[in-house]
């Protein structure tokens, strides 16, 4: 608890900054019917708000940010095991019941921490149907601003030749209309009762990566079995990017990370005592490569710049923790949340 005083305590040196604590996530069965159990009995909606407005008030927050975890929604066309998202494993009985629970939930929420000038915001996270769940004119009359996630909208575990990028804007040419991306989604809440000037966008320090067979790359139809997947960070993805020009000099510390989650069969050499040539490079064999989907600075203005010219409220970035933080590949810390503020000016 002492972390959230000293987090909050920065306050005191940036007087116009707001921090809001988050309501995310779970690490088991039990948790994840928890969010459920909540939306289907105002009892428990009740106790709910009376802990938020208490801790946020013992620890000086400026208000809670309701990420809800709802079911995922898996997509049809998923081929790769990730592990960024966990398998779905609560099932919902009755999904009208949540929507308009969730609804509730944050129309009691807001009623109760307005007039103490504390804010309620909803974030609405990937792989959620939000057709389904999100009753838009409520959450639009009762939340301070609703968060749009922008990244892994199909999945993080979609066909890598059908997403092309993890969080895109527009749909790729020739790609099917049935695909989300940020503009379909965003039309979506605005035509729903949503208005701009409360929607914030997220630009995205982490992407998706996937282990793939060449012969898979040139010919997608023949990708039949599942493949190995997960998250990749900003910081790791640009200190990659730096070695471009010199291939040789190629930084491994990804390939080592992928080792260490994947095991020793796909590379040409066991790391460590086992690697007979401890002085080269580890290196995938010939038949695999890496498939990576993220948001450089240029991308992220690109989508600042959007959301700019629609007249949202803002960009969000997630995660800051992810992004270059030491300012070790260009020179500038935090080039993708400094990115945001200069492209909104």
């Amino acid at each position: 608890m002492n972390l959230f005083r000293k987090i909050t305590d920065l306050k005191k040196q940036f007087p116009k900054l707001k921090i809001l604590i988050s309501i995310s996530s779970a690490e088991n069965f039990e948790g994840q019917q928890r969010y459920i159990e909540v939306l289907h009995e105002e009892s428990l909606q009740g106790k709910l708000v009376d802990s938020v407005e208490k801790f946020l008030k013992e620890y000086n927050f400026d208000g809670v940010n309701l990420a809800w975890l709802f079911p995922p929604n898996a997509h049809k066309v998923d081929k790769i095991q990730s592990d960024a998202t966990p398998p779905p494993t609560v099932v919902d009985p009755n999904p009208e019941k949540s929507r308009l629970g969730f609804g509730k939930l944050v129309e009691l929420m807001s009623k109760r921490l307005r007039p103490a000038k504390l804010l309620t915001t909803v974030m609405v996270i990937p792989h959620v149907d939000y057709h389904v769940y999100y009753d838009i004119p409520t959450l639009n009359r009762s939340a301070d601003l609703i968060i749009l996630e922008a990244h892994d909208l199909p999945s993080p575990s979609s066909k890598y030749d059908v997403v092309d990028q993890s969080g895109p804007i527009y749909f790729a040419a020739g790609k099917q209309d049935e695909f989300p991306n940020i503009d379909k989604k965003l039309k979506y809440f605005l035509e729903k009762g949503a208005v701009a000037n409360k929607i914030v966008i997220t630009a995205d320090s982490y992407g998706s990566w996937a282990l793939i067979k060449k012969s898979d790359l040139e010919n997608p139809t023949n990708q039949t079995e599942q493949s190995p997947g997960g998250i990749v960070f900003y910081f790791e993805v640009c200190e990659q990017i730096k070695t471009l020009p010199n291939p040789s000099e190629h930084s491994a510390a990804f390939l080592n990370k992928l080792n260490y989650i994947l095991g020793d069969e796909y590379f040409k050499e066991a790391p460590g005592s086992a690697n007979p040539n401890p002085g080269v490079p580890i290196q995938l064999k010939d038949e695999y490569a890496v498939w990576l989907a993220y948001e450089d600075a240029k991308a992220v203005a690109f989508k600042t710049s959007y959301a700019k010219q629609a007249g949202l409220a803002g960009v969000a970035l997630n995660v800051l923790s992810f992004d270059d933080t030491r300012g070790s590949c260009s020179g500038v810390k935090y080039p993708l949340l400094s990115t945001i503020a200069t492209s909104w000016k």
